[in-house]
């Protein structure tokens, strides 16, 4: 989408102006890949990269995110080691 992350700003300050919440912040979710190649993407205020959420499941060793991270290929990478 055209201008994304300067959209997601305006309206962020107008729900400040409004009084609909305090205050705001621009988050991408996304492959290391995509936000190295594009310079939008870097435009946001925070990242969170699908590399770093599959290391999390992988390194949770409380079974509960086991599932999840089975089917993270689903998010476009593929992780290095699969929980079996």
């Amino acid at each position: 989408m055209p201008k994304q992350p300067e959209r997601y700003v305006e309206r962020g300050k107008l729900g400040i102006n409004n009084v609909d919440y305090d205050e705001f912040l621009t988050i991408i979710i996304c492959p290391e890949k995509y936000y190295n190649g594009n310079v939008a993407a870097k435009k946001y205020g925070k990242v969170v990269l699908y590399e770093t959420i599959v290391e999390y499941l992988k390194n949770n060793n409380s079974g509960q995110y086991d599932f999840l991270y089975r089917h993270s290929s689903k998010l476009c990478i593929k992780p290095k080691i699969l929980l079996m």
